[in-house]
């Protein structure tokens, strides 16, 4: 199975606005869009090769998880189908599938700017509610 998790560490810069919102709740929903936004590009296929016959269970395959822990939320993106791993894990990708097939850590590579942005907005807005208060 292949699973990626996203971690939100170092609360010192926000520490006002959890004690506000006394918790990590606003953090919720950009956790929800990262794991989406994660998911959505997991899940696209490269073009067919010739001769290839597709079925798109891999792509259906992926799920997503959000919850809230005493430590903060965490965020989950994987897959249970079997062969996932030789398909599109950065570790375990066959060779006949490299450069082919996009890597987990490539997606988690292309997208972590996107999901910076989606938290920091988040904190921003927080930011800006606690400061008019």
């Amino acid at each position: 199975m292949i699973q990626m998790d996203i971690g939100i560490e170092g609360r010192g810069d926000i520490q006002k606005v959890i004690d506000y919102f006394k918790g990590l709740s606003f953090l919720k929903d950009p956790m929800q869009e990262s794991v989406y936004l994660l998911q959505e590009r997991m899940a696209k296929y490269p073009m067919a090769r010739p001769g290839n016959i597709r079925t798109g269970t891999l792509g259906r395959s992926w799920t997503t998880e959000v919850k809230e822990t005493t430590n903060g939320i965490d965020g989950k993106i994987g897959t249970r189908v079997v062969y996932a791993p030789w398909v599109q894990s950065g570790k375990f990708q066959a060779r006949m599938h490299k450069g082919f097939w996009q890597t987990d850590e490539q997606v988690m590579r292309r997208s972590a700017k996107d999901i910076e942005q989606l938290f920091n907005r988040a904190i921003e807005t927080a930011t800006s509610r606690f400061s008019a208060t």
